[in-house]
């Protein structure tokens, strides 16, 4: 009975503190006046997946928050850039995208820009003299989209810097629609995809598979100058239908390597182009690709 009669004592006297730990003296008689304990604070911070919800291209601060008209392409990438965790960028509906300015690089590891399937987005880069998309970050992803109209001496994708792990599917790139031979809106850009190594990255630098690169009738489909890239295939090796770039109607090279090695062009449909595949490195895998004339 004793130990009963001092458990429920330390209970009483525990639950007393719990109550007046935020307890004010109010005046100098020692008057108390108990306020609710403040709640807990809860520090997590919730994921930034924003929706782009119109087409145009306005250079205004939008919040990129679920309002409606609230989130353009650009400041969605602005604002992904800032957060310093991945995030990914979705989109609400069909738009065509006619950029105003080029669009920020994407500097921040683990951004993804996808468009599901269905969707269709083109994004337009109007000739500006920038690539439509710049990537200089870790684990960054496009896919999905219709992207076209980089300037003179640019190409539509770049992908330079310290950027490693990239991935470039499943995109109609040059072009703003799929049928074939229907070219004329991208008669500037030097290349589809170009793939630049301009200093040490450990690691792949980029898979590029799914991809339609067709109509650069002024550059080259792909262009590889780096180690490490994979056209063809994705990052768990699987390189079936689904993988397969069909790289057409490109004035110059289908796929350029010159002298960078250790790459691997594999399972690509490549015809109609001004040449097929251009490399002097030999440490290069090269496998059932599809070539015509």
């Amino acid at each position: 009975m004793r130990g009963a009669f001092v458990l429920i004592t330390l209970l009483l006297v525990f639950a007393f503190f719990v109550v007046v730990r935020d307890a004010e003296v109010v005046d100098g008689a020692g008057v108390i006046t108990v306020f609710p304990a403040s709640p807990r604070s809860n520090t997590a911070t919730a994921a930034f997946t924003p929706v782009v919800d119109r087409g145009d291209d306005p250079m205004e601060s939008l919040a990129c928050t679920p309002a409606p008209n609230d989130c353009s392409l650009r400041r969605a990438l602005e604002l992904a850039n800032e957060q310093g965790q991945p995030v990914t960028i979705s989109f609400a509906d069909h738009f065509v995208i006619t950029l105003a300015k080029p669009l920020p690089a994407i500097i921040q590891n683990g951004v993804q820009l996808i468009a599901q399937p269905g969707q269709e987005v083109r994004v337009n880069g109007n000739y500006l003299a920038s690539p439509v998309f710049h990537v200089t970050a870790a684990n960054v992803r496009l896919e999905g989209l219709r992207i076209y109209g980089a300037g003179a001496g640019q190409p539509n994708v770049l992908i330079n810097g310290p950027a490693r792990q990239v991935t470039i599917a499943r995109n109609l790139i040059g072009d703003d629609d799929a049928p074939e031979g229907n070219c004329g809106q991208n008669d500037q850009a030097i290349a589809g995809i170009y793939v630049q190594s301009n200093e040490a990255v450990e690691g792949a630098r980029a898979w590029v598979y799914g991809n339609i690169v067709e109509c650069h009738t002024a550059g080259e489909g792909i262009v590889v100058m780096a180690e490490g890239v994979t056209v063809g295939a994705d990052a768990q090796g699987q390189d079936g239908e689904m993988q397969r770039n069909v790289i057409r109607h490109n004035a110059g090279t289908a796929v350029r390597l010159d002298d960078f090695g250790g790459n691997t062009i594999c399972n690509n449909l490549i015809h109609n182009n001004g040449n097929t595949i251009a490399m002097t490195n030999f440490t290069n895998n090269l496998m059932d690709n599809d070539i015509r004339q």
